[in-house]
């Protein structure tokens, strides 16, 4: 499976150096030229940066889960990567490449961030402010909130996708998938938020509740990917 992450890493690289290239070029832009200056060259990576945030924050839920669901478009998915690696493990490599590529865009979007603060002149206030309002006073305490990224985005992606591929399953050539995949996916969001509200789920039990309802996505789309789809 480590080997299929490997490949699809390189693959993924290969296919968005050029953006990374652009993205490096804005921030370092940002970095060099003055806020308030009006020339056109200035108001144009203004104008580039404000839409990289934008886009970066929009990424950093829905990248990752959009080239998992993009996978299932193709009839030939599974054998996209010619490694012999069966249904469950190619979807799990699938979910944690998703999860990596969320986690770039919150990188970048948090380069962003800092670099509006510093070019603020008020870069240690504004890390004092941050640490205080999210109670962090040393590593440990950004471990929670870590794994707390890492369930949501898994409990995101593989929610979506045993949705998108249970609609598949069922009109595998009708057009507009994705929009009811969307709304199935909606009505079960609030069905799930009501159970939690009504046994007041929080701490470890939320989180238990969360990689329990992730995995049986998981086990779902497994299914569906085996018995209902062709694979050619």
């Amino acid at each position: 499976m480590f080997k299929y992450i490997k490949w699809e890493m390189k693959s993924l690289f290969k296919h968005y150096t050029k953006l990374l290239m652009i993205i490096g070029i804005i921030l370092l832009l940002m970095l060099i030229m003055p806020f308030r200056s009006e020339n056109a060259i200035n108001m144009g990576a203004l104008f580039a940066f404000i839409l990289l945030i934008f886009a970066l924050f929009i990424g950093m839920f829905l990248f990752g889960t959009k080239k998992v669901i993009d996978t299932f478009k193709k009839p030939t998915f599974m054998l996209e990567s010619m490694i012999a690696f069966p249904p469950y493990k190619i979807l799990l490599a699938k979910y944690f490449l998703a999860f990596i590529l969320n986690i770039v865009c919150v990188i970048l979007l948090f380069i962003c961030f800092f670099i509006i603060i510093w070019r603020l002149d008020s870069f240690p206030n504004a890390i004092e402010f941050i640490l205080k309002a999210f109670s962090i006073s040393n590593i440990v305490d950004v471990l929670p909130a870590m794994f707390d990224l890492f369930i949501v985005s898994i409990f995101f992606t593989s929610s979506v996708t045993c949705f998108f591929v249970l609609i598949k399953s069922w009109f595998p050539t009708a057009k507009g998938i994705s929009i009811i995949a969307v709304v199935m996916w909606y009505i079960c969001m609030i069905f799930l938020s009501s159970i939690v509200a009504a046994f007041a789920l929080n701490g470890w039990i939320y989180r238990l509740f969360i990689i329990g309802i992730s995995a049986l996505f998981y086990y779902f789309t497994v299914l569906l990917i085996e018995n209902k789809l062709e694979v050619y």
